[in-house]
């Protein structure tokens, strides 16, 4: 008696496994035709970036020597790219990587009320009034909002779970969620984590077991099963990264020698307070991690820090 070949027909399959092997993923079942594998597609134009603002600007132009500028900028950029759910054609839709809400700038230039024709130290020694003449101050002062945290591949995460007044001075691991103290290492704590199994049930993470008041009823994270598709945005709304206040500060003096002959000496300042920021360096994602929702100050690199103070002298001779 003949038996029928059940794979008549889908030979180019046969390699693949998925009429032979006695279990399949249930991520593989999850897609809309699991026999063909990864589908792709090119040429698709889904993507789009939305930004709207209101700009306000004010100047002072030219009195008693000030220029002065201030802009204040409310925004909001949003993106929509990217898949939550591939199958059923769900585009992600959240922040835009650059959304910064709020952005306030203050510029400044001043000619110093010192020396000939000036309020101050208007003397006669020709000496004098050629070192006092001629100062000018400039001065830049920028704060903005932090860059939106890069969200990680969660089910869902309890918002009220994020600290309000996140402690950066005195210590070498910043944390931006609420933790729990580890029985075995007190000097670990880390956040309460949940995540949902193969079977579709909640159980404690690993390295949540050990968390005194951790339990499956107050987890503020939970990690989704791997044949699930993604229901996050891919950037956090409240959580953003430390971006402090920062300004910049320069004197220069211009001395006349001749009709066409000047010479200029510039002080610049650079960030002069020397203020720290962690404004590239995001809180660890890795929901399987120990160290989740934490930073650590000390290994940002050179490219996600702010720039320490930097001085320069410039002297410059104009002909």
């Amino acid at each position: 008696m003949l038996v029928p070949n059940p794979f008549k027909g889908l030979e180019p399959f046969r390699g693949t496994g998925m009429f032979t092997s006695d279990t399949i993923s249930q991520f593989q079942l999850a897609r809309p035709f699991p026999q063909f594998g990864g589908i792709g597609e090119e040429g698709r134009n889904d993507g789009r970036i939305d930004y709207n603002s209101l700009q306000v600007t004010f100047e002072k132009r030219a009195r008693a020597g000030l220029n002065l500028t201030m802009t204040y900028t409310l925004s909001k950029q949003i993106e929509t790219w990217g898949w939550n759910d591939v199958q059923k054609s769900i585009l992600q839709r959240g922040l835009y990587l650059w959304d910064r809400p709020h952005r306030f700038t203050s510029s400044m230039v001043y000619q110093l009320p010192f020396g000939e024709g000036k309020k101050l130290f208007n003397v006669k020694n020709r000496l004098l009034k050629k070192l006092v003449s001629g100062w000018e101050s400039n001065f830049i002062f920028q704060w903005q909002s932090g860059r939106p945290w890069d969200m990680p591949d969660v089910l869902w995460m309890n918002d009220e779970a994020i600290l309000k007044d996140i402690q950066r001075k005195g210590v070498d691991r910043v944390w931006a969620f609420r933790t729990y103290p580890n029985r075995n290492n007190p000097n670990s704590p880390q956040v309460c984590i949940g995540q949902i199994n193969n079977r579709g049930a909640l159980e404690l993470t690993t390295n949540s077991r050990d968390l005194e008041g951790c339990t499956i009823n107050n987890v503020d994270v939970i990690t989704r099963p791997g044949f699930s598709p993604r229901s996050q945005s891919f950037r956090h709304p409240s959580l953003r990264l430390y971006s402090p206040p920062t300004a910049d500060l320069s004197f220069n003096k211009s001395v006349k020698i001749t009709e066409s002959k000047s010479l200029q000496f510039r002080l610049e300042m650079f960030n002069f307070m020397n203020t720290y920021s962690n404004n590239v360096q995001h809180y660890n994602t890795n929901a399987g991690d120990r160290n989740f929702g934490s930073l650590t100050p000390r290994t940002a690199g050179d490219t996600e820090v702010a720039y320490p103070r930097h001085i320069q002298l410039a002297l410059k001779f104009r002909w």
